[in-house]
């Protein structure tokens, strides 16, 4: 018998099965019916026909027994399907003794090649389902139905002699689920011919199950070589077997022939049997292919990487490997790759379909307008979105990996412990360490994250802080014991200071400073990280030198202080020699952060007593004094180094209108030229003989004085107790500009109802408004006018001339003293004190925030006072004249440069580049340091007694429940011995015994 469609559908029969399914005819409404009568079987079959995977038809007949379902995809190779980001394994086996070990293993399809059958759990959810192609017998079809497979999926497609059944089910299976698939062999023994010639065609890697603990591995036309002109050429060796551990799929060994991997028939029935480790089937094949790939691309230096055109050598399916199985490895929290092998060849392979593979969706609009857009408004710009190209693939900036992208699409994806397998490996850096901290805080931070939920992400973040500072650590003890040994004898030591040369090693700092880690830790709200004592250690090595702990002696303190009273003198030598001992130590003591805050803050503090002298004792409305001179001096060095601050801005930031706009937005360099040009303006306006210019004059002078008291303030910032506290007094300031607009609504509603009570019909004039305001301002600190009605008069002439004050009238001064008792319990007494409560309440909370406000403020100070040259504001004048001069005659000098080219005098009077170069030693430094960490993620422990106590909680319920049911047992059982019969357990206890034990294994 025969199966055939009718001439409604096709303009000839096509045959679908052979000698097993009754022939096909057609019904008074022109569908399709199919019959079967067998001697064992009484069954209709449902046979549904879909046009191009839309449209279908369904014919349902009674069935004595049970209804068989044939699904017949028409025309299905033609279909265009969406690309799916959901690719799974497919497995080719021809040993049929393994298909029913395979339905436990894995629920991935599965090609048994003898039979020409395509069995799987995915392939239907509701019903047991096979796939089978046109030349499947009918023995293998009854043999199914006997086993319980109702339905039958099969494309329609007319067989040829040259098709490859690999190939069709490949098809059928991708059809079916929708999704891609990574065809796998796996084999017991020597496989086919055929089967190898298939795998050859299709590029399919060959799993030769060797022992219950290792495999071998053959990955046909995988092992490519490139040519000198860089173009791929066929290998001569492209049936190489590697042997892969299972617990290790890293440890990867190069067989000489295949007779070494492949089993004897009595071992390989076994082998699913005997271990254990197969428990996770679909994983450990992904990690056997995963460790081949890396393997390969390590040992035969190809850049498989799928942004290559690839596809002719190593197949149009190899990218597809590359891109997921890591990908699926990471999701289901299975990584155990160690970050030294694979930590470069993942930066190779990985792109913008991994992200998508880890979303599972089309991204391509998220690339467009920038990926993880959010994460760069919650951490300040300090994750950077990568670049979209034309060619659609990802550019990452500057101090990212596409590596650090996929840890992040972990993290937002809640694939913890896939991002903490990656952390823990040694493949995540210490910046993306701790903007992923930020992530897991935005991420417990959400309204639909329960308690438990926002526990686990709280604990992570806390581990993760940790690890980035146990890497932080390492680097910093790795550079204590690569600093020389300190001289003994005074003659060295004088060597030592004034003729050495080579800078101490400070890995940790200038990961801290130059790459910004420090920043990035304030900007994520690290606070585990800033709050450690080694990373203060580390800062206060940064503002003081290398080695400071052990200068801090009273000779050390000396010296600083000679230094800090004699740069007046020492520094204008350092204008005209730079690179010539000692004047070499000299230049490195000057260039400490922290000796350069100390004499720019004495050089202010030194005008600022300039200028208060100048305005109290010597100044002069006709001639320039010697303190105003002073003064002005002092502003036009200011001037100057504004001036230098932008320039180097320029230079680092490469882009004029970015740099003047964030310069700008500065709020104490908008200050600082505020203070410019009054003085400027008020010096100028001296010149005029005018006494209205000169009073003009004398208020500029004083208000540049008051900002400049002001901008003090600003260097107070560097003190960690006057520091935290100013942070907290600008948070009052934003509590009390809001407080003021209610008392101002009230005072003004006073001012006008009393004042219209005892003065009404008064002529405008800004002096009565003035009179208005005051009275209820005053009022607020208890200034009463109690001599309001004595001595006054009521003659307008007298008391607008201002002889005598009016007198109010009778109605005002009887009510007006009602009005202000409750004007004052309102305004003084309630709001007043309303607000100093609101003072303690926001002194109280930002308290705890404030130093974290602080650190970001310190940082800031470090950076600026690192990256400024060595001459305080009073020198800048005479450093850009030195400036000058020397850029004149260096072309006619041999003048000495450092490793970037850049001439010793704009290094000394400018700015050192050096600061912004990342130098391989550090970043070997940090890779050392992260390697060495792997595997050392520290256990958070905080949580412990939480989980004591809830443990002891459920404990107390088991023992309990216990107890109730060994009083229900010995009732039962009293029960029994006096009853004659044996009678069974009630339901109700057999359920609560049941439920019992259930509970107590989910405890354990």
């Amino acid at each position: 018998m025969t199966l055939q469609k009718s001439q409604t559908n096709v303009t000839s029969a096509t045959f679908f099965y052979q000698d097993h399914l009754p022939i096909i005819g057609e019904d008074e409404l022109e569908h399709i019916v199919a019959n079967i009568e067998t001697e064992a079987f009484h069954q209709k079959i449902q046979v549904q026909i879909r046009k191009n995977g839309s449209s279908v038809e369904n014919i349902e007949t009674e069935a004595k027994h049970q209804k068989i379902q044939v699904q017949i995809w028409k025309n299905g190779n033609s279909v265009k399907k969406e690309t799916t980001f959901r690719p799974s394994l497919h497995y080719i086996l021809e040993d049929i003794n393994l298909r029913h070990r395979f339905e436990e293993l894995t629920s991935c399809p599965c090609h048994f090649v003898h039979d020409k059958i395509l069995i799987g759990k995915k392939l239907d959810v509701e019903n047991e389902a096979c796939g089978v192609h046109e030349s499947t017998t009918a023995g293998v079809i009854k043999s199914l139905i006997e086993e319980g497979i109702v339905v039958f999926k099969q494309i329609e497609k007319q067989c040829k002699e040259d098709d490859l059944l690999v190939k069709y089910f490949l098809g059928l299976a991708e059809h079916i689920m929708g999704e891609e698939m990574m065809p796998v062999i796996i084999t017991t023994k020597p496989p086919t011919e055929k089967l190898v010639k298939e795998a050859e065609q299709l590029t399919i890697p060959v799993i030769y199950l060797r022992t219950p603990t290792s495999v071998c591995v053959s990955w046909y036309g995988l092992n490519c070589k490139t040519n000198s002109k860089g173009g791929i050429r066929d290998s001569q060796e492209n049936k190489i077997i590697y042997q892969v551990d299972f617990q290790q799929p890293w440890m990867i060994k190069r067989l000489e022939s295949k007779a070494e991997c492949l089993n004897s028939s009595d071992e390989s029935e076994n082998i699913f049997v005997t271990t254990e480790d197969l428990k996770d089937f679909d994983i450990q094949i992904s990690s056997i292919l995963t460790g081949v790939i890396f393997h390969i691309m390590k040992d035969r230096a190809v850049n498989l990487s799928p942004e290559d055109d690839l596809s002719d050598c190593l197949g149009k399916r190899i990218p597809l490997y590359i891109n997921s199985l890591p990908v699926q490895l990471l999701k289901a929290g299975r990584w155990n790759f160690p970050g030294s092998y694979v930590t470069e060849t993942l930066e190779k392979i990985f792109n913008q379909q991994s992200i998508q593979f880890i979303f599972e969706k089309n991204m391509e609009e998220d690339f467009k307008f920038g990926l993880f857009e959010d994460l760069r408004e919650t951490t300040e710009s300090t994750y950077q979105p990568p670049k979209y190209t034309e060619e659609k693939k990802l550019e990452v900036g500057k101090g990212c990996s596409i590596l650090d992208l996929v840890f992040y699409a972990l993290l937002k994806t809640k694939h913890l412990d896939g991002a903490r397998q990656l952390l823990e490996t040694g493949c995540v850096g210490i910046k993306p360490i701790l903007i992923g901290c930020k992530i897991l805080k935005d991420l417990s931070e959400e309204w639909k994250v329960g308690i438990s939920e926002e526990k686990e992400l709280h604990r992570l973040r806390r581990m993760f802080g940790r690890h980035a500072l146990s890497i932080m650590n390492y680097i910093h003890e790795r550079d204590e014991r690569d600093k020389p040994d300190e001289p003994t004898s005074v003659s060295d030591k004088v060597m030592a200071f004034l003729f050495k040369k080579k800078d101490d090693v400070n890995n940790a700092g200038r990961l801290l400073l130059n790459h910004g880690y420090l920043d990035v830790a304030y900007k994520t709200e690290n606070e585990w990280f800033l709050e450690n004592s080694k990373l203060k250690t580390i800062i206060k090595e940064l503002w003081n030198g290398m080695g400071y702990k052990k200068n801090r002696g009273p000779s050390a303190r000396i010296t600083t202080f000679t230094l800090f009273v004699l740069h007046i003198f020492l520094m204008p030598l350092l204008l005209v020699n730079l690179d010539r001992p000692p004047l070499t130590w000299f230049y490195k003591k000057y260039h400490t952060p922290i000796l350069k805050l100390w004499i720019n803050m004495a050089g202010v503090f030194f005008f600022l007593a300039a200028f208060a002298y100048m305005l109290l004792f010597d100044y002069s409305e006709e001639t320039v004094s010697s303190s105003e001179f002073a003064v002005l001096f002092w502003v036009a060095c200011k001037f100057v180094d504004e001036l230098e601050q932008i320039i180097v801005a320029i230079k680092r930031r490469k882009t004029v209108p970015d740099t003047v706009k964030i310069y700008l937005e500065d709020f104490w360099n908008r200050l600082d030229w505020l203070i410019i040009i009054a003085c400027t303006l008020g010096a100028i306006l001296k010149l005029f003989d005018n006494a209205m210019m000169e009073d003009a004059a004398k208020l500029l002078y004083i208000s540049a004085y008051v900002m400049l008291n002001i901008r003090i303030l600003n260097m107070f910032w560097t003190s960690e107790f006057l520091g935290t506290q100013l942070v907290i007094i600008q948070k009052m300031f934003g509590n009390t500009l809001a407080f003021m607009a209610i008392v101002l609504v009230i005072m003004m509603c006073y001012n006008v109802v009393d004042y219209a009570l005892l003065f009404p019909n008064t002529e405008f004039s800004w002096t009565e408004v003035e009179s208005i305001v005051k009275n209820g301002y005053w009022t607020l600190y208890g200034e009463f006018d109690v001599d309001v009605g004595k001595d006054c008069t009521n003659n307008a002439t007298i008391y607008k001339a201002g002889l005598k004050d009016r007198c109010p009238t009778s109605l005002g001064s009887t009510i007006s003293p009602y009005l202000r008792g409750i004007y004052c319990l309102i305004a003084v007494v309630m709001l007043l004190n309303l607000l100093i409560a609101i003072y303690s309440y926001t002194a109280a909370m930002v308290h705890e925030n404030s130093r974290m406000h602080w650190s970001q403020l310190q940082f800031n100070f470090l950076e600026e006072y690192t990256i400024r040259n060595i001459f305080p504001i009073h020198f800048k004048l005479l450093s850009a004249a030195a400036f000058v001069i020397h850029l004149v005659i260096s072309p006619f000098l041999k003048c000495v440069t450092n490793k970037k080219g850049q001439p010793a005098y704009k290094r000394v009077l400018l700015y050192d580049e050096r600061y912004d170069v990342i130098q391989k030693d550090t970043e070997e430094a940090e890779k050392n340091g992260i390697l060495e960490m792997q595997g050392k993620l520290e256990i958070d422990t905080d949580h412990f007694p939480e989980q004591l106590e809830t443990l002891k909680d459920e404990m107390k319920e088991v023992k309990r429940e216990m107890k109730n049911m060994i009083e229900e047992l010995k009732k039962d059982m009293k029960n029994l011995l006096n009853s004659k019969e044996t009678t069974p357990l009630s339901p109700q206890r057999s359920s609560k015994m049941e439920s019992f034990l259930q509970r107590k294994q989910s405890s354990k």
